[in-house]
């Protein structure tokens, strides 16, 4: 507030406010760019000849400017925000944290929270400082948290002794363990080869990146030789057994070709899929009872390459 006065001619001012800027009325109104220690100073002068100054200190404090990140997290796995909130040159700040839980907290660095149920959450974090107390300064960010996916039992595995068996796990997660670590080259692999002489089941610990855990179990049965069987008869009649033709394969790295004919050598059905079979359809339409015809080429784990063929039965 300018309270300057003169007795003879009219005044002129010039504002000096510490930072750079230059003002020239009477009265002002400024507002600072950036907190920090400043000088005001007043020139004031009348008839070009007299002229007159003073100075004063200002403290501009800094408004407090909310800042966190948050992880995302799994079920009944602590989860705690990092507070980012900036420092307001020494003046008190205060906080003020909801976690849509239900849960709040007045503390700069809040205790671990848990959800039990999975869903996104809206975390919120409000400041405002001692000197600067309104407005107050709020963020809020979402907060994904995941459950564990349902354990899976894997099919049974067979590997021919002392030949390598390629093992598969669930591709849901970050990082995996199997364990025990016997037996396979890569415990910590998603795609671990097996080779051994003694069957063995693990335990398959697959962790997301967000910290869920879901543990498989995969057995792995031993078998003597390299060996292919294709069943003598099957039934696609749709009750879940026996419905489909394929063939069985042990210590087989990769399948060739499964083939399928009538007896008058039309190809019903071919695949190259390791446990994919026939349903027992042609061109969409069911075949009637018959005899048919098959063969297999595959490559064996040990580099050779085996071939079988006969005969199957399908069963109305």
């Amino acid at each position: 507030t300018n309270t300057s006065t003169n007795l003879v001619g009219t005044m002129s001012y010039r504002w000096d406010m510490g930072d750079g800027t230059i003002l020239n009325t009477r009265d002002i109104t400024y507002s600072y760019k950036k907190a920090g220690n400043f000088f005001i100073k007043l020139v004031v002068s009348s008839i070009g000849i007299c002229a007159d100054s003073t100075s004063i200190p200002v403290n501009i404090y800094q408004n407090a400017i909310a800042a966190f990140d948050i992880e995302a997290t799994c079920i009944d796995i602590p989860v705690a925000p990092i507070n980012n909130t900036a420092d307001t040159l020494g003046s008190t700040v205060f906080y003020t944290w909801t976690f849509g839980n239900g849960q709040t907290s007045s503390l700069r660095n809040p205790p671990a929270q848990v959800y039990s149920r999975k869903g996104v959450y809206n975390v919120s974090l409000s400041v405002s400082s001692l000197q600067c107390p309104a407005p107050a300064h709020i963020i809020t960010r979402s907060l994904q948290v995941d459950q564990p996916k349902p354990a899976v039992n894997y099919p049974v595995e067979f590997a021919v002794l002392n030949l390598p068996l390629d093992l598969h796990a669930r591709t849901i997660g970050e990082t995996i363990l199997w364990s025990p670590a016997v037996n396979l080259d890569n415990a910590a692999s998603f795609n671990p080869v097996f080779k051994g002489i003694t069957e063995q089941l693990y335990i398959i610990d697959i962790k997301t990146k967000t910290g869920c855990v879901t543990t498989d179990t995969q057995m792995v049965k031993l078998v003597k030789s390299i060996e292919i069987y294709v069943p003598t008869a099957f039934t696609p009649d749709g009750d879940g057994k026996n419905d489909v033709l394929r063939p069985v394969m042990f210590g087989i790295k990769q399948l060739h070709y499964f083939r399928v004919f009538n007896r008058w050598g039309q190809l019903f059905y071919e695949t190259q899929t390791i446990k994919q079979g026939w349903n027992g359809r042609f061109k969409n339409t069911q075949q009637e009872m018959q005899t048919l015809v098959w063969v297999v080429e595959a490559l064996g784990v040990d580099g050779k390459i085996y071939t079988k063929k006969g005969t199957t039965v399908l069963i109305r």
